[in-house]
């Protein structure tokens, strides 16, 4: 570090460009000020015939969260929950910068001051508008594997899209007006209240990333306040007469209708298993000679492991011929080609397939005189209610369903109770 430097800034990265006969580099430092939860602001150095001026980027890390010997685009390390979009942000910053410089410093010699108080002149000029930064949190999510959420920011990125109509609007200036009209036109094109109130919640998490980075500078209260009344749901599930009664079904083994059944027992017996993670378990996945299955949930890509029962072993044991590989998958429901193809293509090949598999689930249900409408989550429902019923700990549900926190098991429970098939008074006074 030359004399005239101050020693009171942390670098870990320089890019430097020798433009005839000028040139200049542009570094990433922390700030030495630590703030009152321990991070520390990371700043833009540009150096210019060894003068040095500095811009504040919007980012703050922890200081064993940055390496200093990084990469281009690698300056965050992964210890820091939000490396990702942290390392696009700063790409996104440092290109903007060094282009700006190049194109003015084509106009003539100026200083590294000069130049960036120029340059945050024209940053005080833009604002960060709604779709191109929700399409940026669509990728953040992708790039941590969390593609069924993205699909989800994604529908409502488009929905919102047609609702502002090609109008430029920025986070900074949404306000109440903004949120209520965005919630009119939901409704207007078809949206159930509980659709609704999905679709602002996930506008409202953007805004806060949006508020994180610095982006919204003053948030609006009334925006992030905002709700929606939503219908109580009452999730259906099967008991043990109705479970029974599909059990002791007399199917034409190989028939579609046999398979569909065995697959929803399948899921049922090993926890309430979602279709998404149900379709491409592999014989791989069973350890321990069939003792345990053992696989990562799609939806919040936790680790699940649980011994197999005795009835879905007997499941196993009829798929058991029809596979050979371990890699191949147990139940005969995807193309062979199917990991081979993207992320997207592959959650629609397999709601496709869970759409067909709750077509047949409904004849399953009239041979078995269930007048439900079965779908295939009616598992996991039924699971959570037959299991609750039985043990009375919601802590083993909690562990069986992989729910964060006991309070959404105990909403889950409760949203399948059904007070009309207790006798309430009888069990208290009996």
């Amino acid at each position: 570090m030359k004399q005239n430097e101050p020693k009171c800034y942390i670098c870990f990265s320089n890019v430097s460009v020798n433009l005839k006969p000028m040139s200049f580099s542009i570094r990433f430092e922390l700030n030495n000020k630590e703030t009152s939860d321990s991070r520390y602001l990371i700043m833009l150095r540009l150096t210019k015939d060894r003068k040095i001026s500095r811009i504040k980027t919007d980012h703050l890390v922890k200081k064993n969260s940055y390496n200093p010997k990084a990469q281009f685009g690698k300056w965050i390390r992964t210890n820091e929950p939000r490396h990702a979009i942290i390392n696009a942000g700063l790409k996104s910053t440092h290109d903007e910068l060094f282009d700006f410089i190049s194109k003015e410093l084509e106009k003539g010699d100026q200083s590294p001051k000069a130049l960036i108080e120029k340059f945050k002149g024209r940053n005080q000029q833009h604002k960060e508008s709604w779709i191109p930064y929700a399409k940026k949190q669509i990728d953040y999510y992708r790039s941590v594997g969390k593609d069924r959420y993205a699909i989800k920011m994604r529908v409502m990125t488009k929905k919102l899209e047609n609702y502002l109509n090609d109008k430029d609007l920025a986070i900074s200036d949404s306000d109440l007006e903004m949120i209520q009209g965005f919630d009119g036109y939901l409704r207007e094109i078809g949206n159930a209240p509980n659709t609704v109130d999905v679709n602002l919640k996930i506008l409202k998490l953007i805004y806060r990333k949006a508020i994180d980075e610095g982006i919204v500078e003053s948030p609006n209260l009334h925006f992030l306040k905002y709700s929606v009344k939503t219908t109580s749901v009452e999730r259906d599930k099967l008991n043990l007469t109705e479970l029974e009664a599909i059990e002791n079904l007399n199917l034409q083994e190989g028939d579609l209708i046999w398979h569909v059944r065995n697959y929803f027992l399948f899921a049922l017996y090993m926890g309430g298993i979602r279709f998404g993670d149900f379709v491409e378990l592999c014989w791989s996945n069973i350890k321990d000679n069939e003792g345990r299955l053992d696989y990562l949930m799609n939806k919040t890509g936790k680790h699940q492991q649980m011994k197999i029962p005795a009835k879905a072993k007997t499941i196993l044991e009829a798929y058991k011929p029809l596979n050979k590989s371990p890699n191949s998958f147990i139940f005969p429901l995807l193309p062979k080609n199917y990991l081979e193809q993207p992320k997207d293509r592959r959650i629609k090949i397999s709601n496709s397939k869970n759409v067909q598999v709750n077509k047949y689930l409904k004849q399953v249900a009239e041979k078995a005189g269930i007048e439900k409408n079965i779908s295939f989550h009616i598992a996991r429902h039924s699971f959570a209610y037959i299991a609750y019923s039985k043990t009375k700990d919601p802590l083993a549900v909690q562990h069986a369903l992989q729910h964060s926190k006991l309070k959404e098991t105990q909403e889950y429970i409760t949203s399948l109770a059904n007070d009309s098939e207790r006798d309430i008074l009888g069990e208290i006074f009996n």
